[in-house]
């Protein structure tokens, strides 16, 4: 008879793995979520099968016996970490120690396609912005509105889409209102990887480079057709704006929309990453 019982136990920490860790786990293994309610639903959806979940504690020896016995009750013989960097997160696990997201190839044919993540967005045919990251926390929700509002002063209209988990959310939506931008924006509670082919156009945060999921992120985006936007004006944050900014976006945003546009009408194919 044949022993289906699991043999390793999948701890993802959400704050720095990110959705992409959700990859790596094979069909029968467990998996253990530290986090947010809405991280383990996320995982849960990208896998598409029911995760544990666990708040995240405060000290690496509390996340490593929440683990331990997460390993006991599943039957699972060690526990693989998925965490940023590939140092061991606490004292009392048991079995190897993953940097996980940075070494997954995230498959875009497991995620929704282009159309059917517009139409649960309830988006349209306008050229959607969106973020191109795996962990919704480093998203600067500010950072992206204003983007937005420079793009409608520059003659542009576009969407956005943003993770409900990103930083500075309510203070975005509030510029949102206050500025009296047109550009919808809709904010996805779900797994933000499964937003990510809505997005005609993606911009990386500051930190992208920093981040240890960015080529599997940058790969995604190249299998979806999906240009990146990796120019400094992109980048510049709200609070550091100048007088100077809106002309240096017209000569940088306008290039990247076109292609866009191009691409999506079916013309010549897009670069995955757009030269500064």
């Amino acid at each position: 008879m044949t022993n289906t019982t699991p043999t390793v136990l999948h701890a993802i920490d959400a704050r720095f793995a990110g959705e992409s860790a959700a990859f790596a786990p094979s069909a029968h293994d467990p998996v253990l979520v530290l986090g947010h309610a809405r991280d383990a639903r996320a995982i849960s959806q990208l896998l598409g099968r029911p995760v544990q979940n666990a708040p995240r504690p405060a000290s690496g020896r509390a996340r490593s016996r929440i683990a331990e016995g997460a390993r006991v009750a599943t039957g699972a013989t060690t526990i693989t970490w998925h965490c940023q960097g590939s140092g061991n997160p606490g004292s009392g696990s048991r079995g190897s120690v993953s940097a996980g997201s940075d070494r997954v190839r995230i498959d875009a044919g497991r995620l929704p396609s282009r159309d059917s993540a517009r139409r649960a967005l309830g988006l349209g045919s306008e050229l959607v912005l969106a973020p191109l990251a795996d962990r919704p926390a480093s998203v600067d929700a500010r950072t992206l509105l204003f983007i937005t509002g420079v793009i409608e002063i520059i003659g542009e209209r576009i969407a956005v889409a943003l993770p409900a988990a990103a930083r500075r959310l309510d203070e975005a939506m509030t510029y949102h209102r206050a500025a009296g931008l047109v550009s919808p924006c809709r904010i996805v509670d779900d797994a933000w990887l499964c937003a990510i082919p809505a997005a005609d156009v993606l911009i990386a945060p500051v930190d992208a480079e920093d981040d240890p999921a960015s080529s599997s992120l940058r790969a995604l985006a190249e299998d979806l057709g999906i240009p990146v936007a990796t120019t400094a004006a992109w980048h510049l944050d709200a609070d550091a704006a100048t007088n100077s900014l809106p002309a240096e976006i017209r000569a940088t945003v306008t290039p990247v929309l076109e292609r866009a546009r191009l691409a999506r009408s079916g013309g010549a194919p897009v670069p995955a990453t757009v030269p500064a």
